[in-house]
This record gives structure tokens, C-alpha cells and sequence, in this order.
């Protein structure tokens, strides 16, 4: 998919109901307390079929609030699309330099969305659930998270069957 603005000029732009990037659901990423399960799944549902893409900001986004209401397939689909963004030149630009806003959204969605990770009083920790958002093919993810002058390591992994 390109972008619209390679396809469209601005006047016709305006007059079709799409957005560029994920401006509405960004926000919902940003206060996760703020906003129930319902209606980030509402918000979602509604503006990721209207959404094209064109900031490299955008899949990250998506993979993550995909991720946070069990969307597994769509969260990793759009978690590759924005890791790969750059390392295959998706956007045609990758020679100009990386986008790191891009690099900071995958890396949000690795771990606030797939593990769903929260500051607490005893330093970060993973969703209890966490395992259950995680893509079929991972076997688990462990990452060292620096809080408060300590490092902590959030391991998630799924449990052997004897």
C-alpha cells in the first residue's frame, strides 16, 4: 500500500474519510489507565480500516493496541510491517536516514502491547495475561527494562508441556 498523498492531491483527499497515521489510537496507547478494554477495541475496530499508513510512526501503533485487545494476528502483522520499515526500505527513504519515531513504536508494541508491561511499586512488570497476546511462533520474550536507576528483567515465556 502507498501512502495517499502519492496517490491523491490534497483537494480530494479532504474529502474521503481516511487519516494518514493513528493519531486517535496513539493517544489510547498513551494513557492505557485512562481508557477501558471496550473502548480501545471500539476505537480500533473503527480507525484501523480508514488509516493508510503514510507516517512510519502508524503500524507500531496499531501492533500495539492490537496486541493490548487480543487481536494476535493483526498486533504481529503490523509489529513485522513496522519492524521491517526500515530494513527493507518500505517507504522508499531508508538511504535519507532511519525513522526512529518507527523504532520507538515497535519497541512500544514489543512491550506495552505484546507483554503489556506497567510500573508498579516493585518496578516494571508483564500483564499476568501477557503470554496469551504473544504471536503463536514466539516461544517467550525476555528484556532488561531500566527504571528508577535499577534494571529490571520482565521475562515472559510459555510454560513446557511434559
Amino acid at each position: 500500500r502507498a501512502p495517499i498523498s502519492r496517490l491523491f492531491d490534497w483537494d480530494r483527499i479532504n474529502q474521503l474519510k481516511l487519516i494518514k497515521q493513528a493519531d486517535v489510537l496513539m493517544l489510547l496507547h498513551l494513557f492505557p489507565e485512562a481508557f477501558s478494554r471496550e473502548v480501545l477495541a471500539a476505537n480500533y475496530r473503527y480507525y484501523e480500516p480508514m488509516t493508510d499508513h503514510g507516517s512510519s510512526l502508524s503500524p507500531g501503533i496499531h501492533a500495539a493496541v492490537a496486541a493490548r485487545v487480543g487481536l494476535r494476528e493483526e498486533a504481529d502483522r503490523y509489529w513485522r510491517q513496522s519492524l521491517w520499515l526500515d530494513l527493507s526500505n518500505t517507504m522508499g527513504n531508508s538511504a535519507l536516514g532511519v525513522h526512529s519515531a518507527c523504532m520507538g513504536a515497535t519497541w512500544q508494541a514489543l512491550v506495552f502491547g505484546f507483554l503489556g508491561v506497567r510500573f508498579e511499586a516493585g518496578g516494571p512488570a508483564p500483564d499476568p495475561e501477557a503470554i496469551a497476546r504473544l504471536p503463536k511462533k514466539w516461544g517467550g520474550v525476555s528484556l532488561p527494562l531500566a527504571w528508577r536507576g535499577r534494571v529490571y528483567v520482565v521475562d515472559v515465556a510459555r510454560k513446557e508441556v511434559p
